[in-house]
């Protein structure tokens, strides 16, 4: 798949109006990532890719006095934060690409399916671990989406998704940063009536860039021709890097 950074913020800039109703998983592994975080107690807080605000949602149930700098691509993201935001003068904001961005020392960067969208993970993982006391994330790895991924290979149709890291070597770059993350794969399923409701789902989601899919004429004969529901999986990892840990389960 080919795909640029002005691909990925006009995708998600023309999807924050639906995201909020359309992001159930997303919303899911936010709230979770949340929960597996260590005994902290951060007076500075980054939410990189924030979104429409989910982890900081959560955050906000747990540390009230922080706080909070959230980053995103999207210029309508970080549009929609400020408004919702608005009363809350501890939380700050900033359009930025992840992988240029001068962080400041933090206690916690923390992460909800945004890193993946890195041009160079390892490296931008690596500025991270040097910035906060604790970094939490969580990031697709590779088989997400794989019942689409087959359906369209078997159909000689090329993927358009994005290519994803494997959980075992995502999971041993967390651990050359800090011998002691903590980490955690969870799968998620949505079944989607037909493949049309399907694609208008990575839409509302902003999960569409590049030049999608090459393949018109077979793509039409697919959609035409498939009339089963089609179920997908996304396959998350999750990690938390730094000094002090609750077990995750």
């Amino acid at each position: 798949m080919t795909w640029t950074i002005t691909d990925v913020q006009s995708a998600f800039d023309k999807a924050q109006p639906t995201y909020d109703t359309t992001a159930t998983i997303q919303y899911q592994a936010a709230n979770q990532l949340v929960d597996y975080l260590p005994l902290l107690n951060p007076s500075s807080i980054i939410d990189l890719g924030c979104g429409t605000g989910f982890v900081t949602d959560a955050l906000l149930t747990k540390y009230k006095e922080s706080s909070y700098h959230l980053i995103d691509l999207s210029d309508q993201m970080i549009a929609g934060c400020q408004q919702k935001y608005a009363d809350l003068d501890s939380i700050t904001f900033a359009t930025a690409n992840m992988d240029h961005y001068a962080y400041s020392k933090t206690d916690l960067i923390i992460s909800n399916l945004a890193v993946q969208w890195s041009k160079d993970l390892r490296a931008l993982l690596s500025t991270l671990a040097s910035k906060a006391s604790t970094v939490a994330f969580t990031t697709l790895t590779h088989g997400t989406f794989q019942e689409w991924e087959d359906l369209l290979r078997i159909n000689g149709i090329s993927s358009p998704l994005l290519p994803l890291p494997s959980t075992q070597d995502l999971s041993q770059l967390c651990h050359n940063l800090n011998q002691d993350s903590q980490i955690i794969s969870k799968d998620y399923q949505l079944t989607f009536p037909t493949i049309s409701a399907f694609i208008l789902y990575l839409r509302n989601l902003g999960a569409t860039t590049g030049k999608g899919i090459q393949d018109k004429a077979k793509f039409k004969t697919l959609i035409q021709s498939h009339k089963e529901p089609l179920t997908v999986t996304y396959k998350v990892l999750f990690c938390i890097m730094g000094k002090k840990y609750k077990p995750i389960s």
